[in-house]
């Protein structure tokens, strides 16, 4: 589950995110239910494509155009019937998954997002998903027959394993990686559910006993978003609401600096101050202990500006040093190979340019933890160190291309002309390293460590446990 201070972060970010399959089991209808015609139905799509077709560097960069135009034209064949704003989204949701790039982006219009804040009927259960199988991480519902960390078997007569499915399918992923769509549903699953099956004003789930060899039938209530945060926060009241900050361990001699956010407008609401004065005052607190062991947390860090990355790199790196090799745009849209499609784009501002190392630095052992959660700019700043051969990774893939990734540039993020439903298309791409080491991947771990159901249960934190036994043993 995402950590307390970020769950609103994370809902309100996912408004603009949030793709969903068929309901086929919702009981309240809460969505308008205007018709749009065929006709209206295949001019959005058409717009849709277009932009992304035109405008978008890496659609190609994970299938053919052959492969592409078949896919999207098999889609646009499916327009037969008039349907409603969130039927036709449900229809085209899982083409941002096709395109593999976590910067493509399709989500229903305003209309449809505003009824999740105004359903008194939201599924009231946080999920923790461990060796593919679904646990309950928190209970909001007023029925006290659930057992907290019991494994959830059914909900409304679907599996799980169906119900993970059909949402992972329509999550946004880079390239190959699996984990980045299951990440957002461990920490928001009511959000994606709500939006995926409807809303139920009772929920039936079965639930597998505590002894493991049995089940049990339980029905519970849905509530509204209101009630979900205030159970929330009262249970687990905001410890921290810095996005950087440090904590220092005397006994391994060791400091943890924990980066949340790369983000320049959440950093400077949390802060009151710059990202780099931030930034420069955590690595003077740093430095001022003497110790060397620097551990730098970057789990479900989802991004941001890339210079702020940088600036922490400077700290670390003893030579003059590049992010990127290049940042690129579409040159010629009719083109497949991604060198050939587009150009580098004009002028410097792109965090394209070398920076240089600062005058005192931090020269000890670096250890970064990182997570499927870890995207954009954190990939950027993690793939630079990787680079360099300066730190120890440990965690889980992340959630980002350390080689070449999209992003937004300019004018990226629009709405089709009849059904306001929104998307964004990766307008840039970054090329980080030889376009030939990539596998479509995010960055591997050196150490790799799994949530067990064990470290859900007591609580553990397994990857920090795993870094400071091995900072304890070197």
């Amino acid at each position: 589950m995402i950590p307390n201070p970020m769950l609103k972060r994370a809902v309100i970010f996912l408004l603009h995110l949030i793709t969903v399959v068929p309901s086929i089991n919702a009981q309240i209808n809460t969505f308008d239910t205007k018709k749009y015609s065929v006709a209206e139905l295949q001019e959005d799509f058409n717009y849709l494509r277009k932009y992304i077709q035109d405008k978008g560097t890496v659609i190609y960069l994970y299938n053919t155009k052959k492969e592409t135009d078949d896919y999207l034209d098999s889609v646009y064949k499916c327009i037969t019937e008039p349907m409603t704003g969130i039927e036709f989204f449900r229809l085209i949701a899982p083409v941002q998954a096709f395109f593999k790039d976590v910067h493509t982006s399709i989500t229903p219009g305003a209309t449809i997002r505003k009824t999740l804040f105004e359903n008194q009927h939201l599924f009231p259960l946080e999920i923790e998903l461990i060796d593919q199988k679904v646990f309950i991480e928190e209970n909001y519902s007023s029925n006290s027959n659930l057992d907290h960390n019991q494994e959830i078997i059914s909900i409304n007569g679907i599996s799980m394993d169906s119900i993970i499915h059909k949402c992972s399918l329509i999550l946004p992923r880079e390239g190959y990686d699996t984990g980045h769509p299951l990440f957002w549903l461990n920490g928001n699953f009511f959000y994606y559910y709500y939006f995926t099956y409807g809303p139920s004003e009772t929920y039936t789930l079965e639930l597998k006993t505590n002894e493991g060899s049995t089940t049990q039938m339980e029905t519970i209530s849905g509530i509204n978003l209101e009630t979900f945060w205030a159970i929330d926060e009262e249970r687990n009241p905001v410890q921290n609401e810095l996005n950087i900050y440090t904590q220092v361990n005397d006994s391994l001699r060791t400091v943890t600096l924990t980066i949340n956010t790369f983000d320049n407008n959440d950093i400077k609401a949390n802060h009151q101050s710059s990202s780099r004065k931030v930034i420069d005052e955590q690595f003077d607190l740093i430095l001022k202990t003497g110790y060397s062991n620097l551990i730098i947390d970057i789990r479900d860090n989802d991004g941001g500006k890339s210079s702020n990355g940088a600036q922490v790199l400077r700290y670390l790196l003893n030579s003059p040093f590049k992010i990127k090799q290049s940042v690129r745009v579409v040159k010629n849209k009719h083109q497949e190979d991604l060198m050939k499609r587009t150009r580098p784009a004009l002028y410097g501002q792109f965090e394209r340019g070398t920076y240089r190392p600062h005058k005192r630095r931090f020269n000890g052992d670096v250890y970064v933890l990182m997570n499927a959660g870890s995207t954009s700019a954190a990939v950027v700043f993690a793939a630079a160190l990787d680079r360099q051969n300066r730190a120890t990774f440990i965690g889980t893939e992340m959630g980002g291309n350390p080689i070449v990734m999209g992003g937004g540039l300019w004018d990226n993020v629009k709405e089709t002309p009849n059904t306001k439903i929104s998307f964004s298309f990766a307008d840039k791409c970054s090329i980080l390293n030889n376009l030939e080491l990539n596998n479509g991947h995010g960055l591997i771990p050196d150490f790799t460590i799994d949530k067990s159901y064990e470290d859900f249960i007591l609580d553990y934190d397994r990857i920090m446990l795993f870094t400071l036994k091995l900072i304890e043993n070197k």
